[in-house]
């Protein structure tokens, strides 16, 4: 989402009520999507954790996902991140 914000597009869902409104659902969907997937294949049991038996599963792409269709997190750093970079300086380079 930094680089999100660094390249304009975190002021643009800071700004744009349909911008934020279309992340937002579809943040909603997946989010959805995920609660979907843990009630139709539940853990077998609660047992202790062990590596070696959890399914091969993409987690990291997943947690990238839910952050990146958070809006809150895009105007967060639309809002945090001006502050560092010096009034003469130039945002492209």
């Amino acid at each position: 989402m930094g680089a999100a914000v660094a390249f304009g597009l975190g002021a643009v869902v800071a700004v744009s009520e349909l911008a934020y409104s279309v992340l937002k659902y579809c943040g909603a969907a997946y989010l959805g999507w995920l609660g979907l997937n843990m009630l139709l294949s539940p853990r077998c049991s609660i047992g202790a954790f062990d590596l070696h038996s959890i399914k091969r599963e993409n987690w990291f792409l997943k947690g990238v996902l839910g952050n990146a269709l958070n809006p809150k997190v895009g105007v967060f750093y639309a809002s945090f991140l001006p502050q560092f970079i010096p009034q003469d300086s130039s945002l492209v380079v």
